[in-house]
């Protein structure tokens, strides 16, 4: 078995098991906590996801794309939740507004579906932008 496989399955392991508490305590979850239980499912969606598709069809990023933008969301809702601060708050409520325009526009005009070839929102792209989104709730919150 290939290293990328016993380490794709290992964490997939440690998410599904991170996942045994908040389903078993669902009901007793606050709000942010729900939001905490979100991320952590759409987390183990991607990952089987995205090796289903490209098992399948060789080609998994439209779903990753979504995904990125569906995590990006669920983060900013739950960000939104924590941050009291006044300057922070409409910020992360606006964030996602544009990122959902960005993707839309990417998905259906600039590359168009049945070619999406996931250049303009890449994982790179998404990345930086949620480290950034991070760390700037995570500076607001001190």
């Amino acid at each position: 078995m290939r290293i990328d496989n016993i380490i794709f399955y290992i964490m997939m392991g440690i998410e599904c098991l991170l996942l045994i508490p908040f389903t078993l305590n669902y009901r007793l979850l606050d709000k942010t906590g729900k939001w905490a239980y979100y991320y952590l499912v759409s987390s183990v969606v991607y990952a089987v996801g995205a090796a289903a598709l490209a098992r399948l069809f060789k080609n998994n990023l439209w779903f990753s794309s979504f995904m990125d933008v569906a995590q990006f969301v669920i983060l900013s809702v739950y960000y939104y939740k924590i941050i009291k601060n006044n300057f922070v708050r409409p910020l992360i409520k606006f964030l996602p507004i544009p990122a959902l325009i960005f993707f839309f526009v990417d998905f259906f005009k600039l590359e168009g579906v049945a070619a999406y070839t996931f250049h303009f929102w890449n994982h790179q792209n998404i990345s930086a932008a949620l480290l950034w989104h991070d760390i700037f709730c995570a500076t607001a919150v001190r």
